[in-house]
């Protein structure tokens, strides 16, 4: 797979982590969950080599997940 390095904000990257998460949970094509577990690691990884999981982000990435499940 081709990966695309762009920057982005903080911000950015954990309401993208928080969408693919929420993918994971409601699709059921074994080939689709592998393609978001694939965007997921990558993302996640390239967020934690720039910043160190704190608790303060860990009630940020859960105010931000809740939303985005509601949409």
């Amino acid at each position: 797979m081709n990966v695309l390095h762009l920057p982005t904000a903080f911000g950015d990257a954990i309401d993208k982590i928080t969408i693919l998460q929420i993918k994971l949970e409601r699709i059921t094509d074994p080939g689709k969950q592998q393609n978001v577990k694939s965007e997921l690691a990558l993302v996640s990884k390239a967020l934690f080599e720039a910043t160190e999981p704190t608790p303060e982000l860990d009630i940020l990435v859960g105010k931000i997940r809740a939303v985005n499940a509601k949409l």
